[in-house]
């Protein structure tokens, strides 16, 4: 039995092809990190959170200069992987939840998702029915996944 191929993968696919045949990156640095964001998860931004709720210097760091911040768990901006790929230069802020704001982060998953800092997204994320969801109702959506 075959899989049948979803329109996204065709896309996936074909801009895959396109890249490497422009000369933006070789087969083997797209897999190299791609090996690279499935292995490390979201163990940086566990990290970035973590100083932030264990020292307050820090948390004032994050909040004021993230990649600063980044850089001193362990996450270069600049070269987060050490073979530099296009999406090597990712930048982003830190917001403070208060009692009152809570922050929530709905992406489109193009080249500005943070994959140094993140890993790969988790499959519920890229389902339309959830970024839809936490568009129009974000309470819900939110209490639902506790």
């Amino acid at each position: 039995m075959v899989d049948e191929v979803t329109d996204f993968e065709v896309l996936e696919i074909a801009l895959h092809e396109l890249c490497i045949e422009k000369g933006l990156f070789t087969s083997d640095e797209h897999q190299q990190f791609t090996e690279f964001a499935e292995r490390i998860g979201p163990t940086p931004a566990a990290r970035l959170v973590a100083g932030e709720r264990l020292a307050p210097a820090f948390k004032e760091l994050a909040l004021a200069e993230p990649m600063t911040a980044s850089k001193e768990v362990g996450v270069d901006r600049l070269e987060p992987t050490g073979f530099g790929t296009p999406s090597d230069i990712t930048a982003f802020e830190i917001l403070e939840d208060t009692p009152e704001i809570h922050h929530v982060i709905v992406c489109a998953l193009c080249t500005c998702y943070p994959r140094p800092i993140l890993g790969n997204s988790p499959e519920w994320y890229r389902t339309p029915d959830y970024r839809r969801g936490m568009v129009r109702w974000p309470r819900q959506v939110l209490s639902s996944s506790d």
